[in-house]
Formats: structure tokens, C-alpha cells, sequence
């Protein structure tokens, strides 16, 4: 694990997968999101991908003390991107876990709550397969206009206990 904190924790593990999950999420269908110029798959329940995700991920929420609650799948092609945004009011973990990606491959940039009117830190973190990033959901953070059509990542939310 290596810890990026700042004011707030981000917290960085390896969590690997095998072909099986990857052919899985690969045969979720993707749709637009314009208003943040991506590729997602988010129903308001799917306990199938949660489950999948949650075999993989329930060793670092334990380790955290928290569970999770919700999973989305996000591709982003050449020129994508999604913009500030956070994930509540608090109470939540977020996570971001690079499933696909090349050298080309946008960044993800965390900032300082308070951002943009208090911007003390800033940490980019570089896609990289089978990374996984922790960090509180009250975190603004974006993803920067992508340079290849390869970026593929699981985002959750996890509920702390």
C-alpha cells in the first residue's frame, strides 16, 4: 500500500483480477454520458457486478472498515474526460480501480476540499492495470481528456462502519 495523503488519505493498493472478471465487466453495455464525456454502466442495482467487484475489493474494506454499497464501470475513449466532481456529503469511501489503460492513458487529479478557493495540495494519480485508489468520497477530484481509447476503470462507493 502506499498512502498519498494530503489533508485527507488516499490510499493506493494493487488489486489484481484474473480473465474471468475482466471478460464479465468487458460484456457490460456501455452508453453515452454527455454531460461528463464518457462511456458508463450504472443501473441503480446491480447485485451481480457488485458481487463480483465486492470478492475483490472486501479485503481492503475490511482493512478500512467499511463495506461497500454501489459499482460503476466507466470507458473513456480519445478525448474523454469527466469533470470535478465528489461523491456526497461524507460517510462514503470512493475507489477507482484501473482495470485497462496504456501510457496514454488520462490522469486522475485529486485536490483539497475547499477546492478551488483553497488549494494547498493536488495529487495526479497515473492510470496504471490492476491499481486500485481509497479515498473519501468528499475529495473533489476529475479525470483529465483521455489520449487513447483503452482507459477502462470500476468506480464504488463504500460505506464506512
Amino acid at each position: 500500500m502506499i498512502d498519498h495523503s494530503f489533508n485527507i488519505k488516499i490510499l493506493e493498493y494493487s488489486l489484481p483480477f484474473d480473465n474471468n472478471f475482466y471478460k464479465f465487466i468487458k460484456k457490460y453495455p456501455l452508453k453515452s454520458f454527455e454531460h461528463n464525456n464518457n462511456s458508463y454502466f450504472n443501473k441503480k442495482e446491480d447485485s451481480e457486478l457488485n458481487e463480483k467487484v465486492n470478492g475483490y475489493v472486501k479485503p481492503i474494506a475490511d482493512q478500512n472498515n467499511c463495506v461497500l454499497v454501489k459499482t460503476w464501470i466507466q470507458q473513456y475513449n480519445e478525448g474523454q474526460f469527466h469533470d470535478i466532481h465528489t461523491h456526497g456529503n461524507g460517510g462514503f469511501y470512493s475507489f477507482i480501480w484501473y482495470l485497462d489503460c496504456t501510457k496514454k492513458s488520462s490522469f486522475t487529479a485529486f485536490y483539497n476540499q475547499g477546492y478551488p478557493y483553497i488549494l494547498t495540495h493536488s495529487f495526479f494519480s497515473k492510470p496504471e492495470k490492476n491499481k486500485f485508489i481509497l479515498f473519501d468520497g468528499t475529495l473533489p477530484h476529475l479525470v483529465l481528456p483521455n489520449k487513447d481509447n483503452t482507459r477502462l476503470i470500476i468506480s464504488g462507493n463504500l460505506k464506512k462502519i
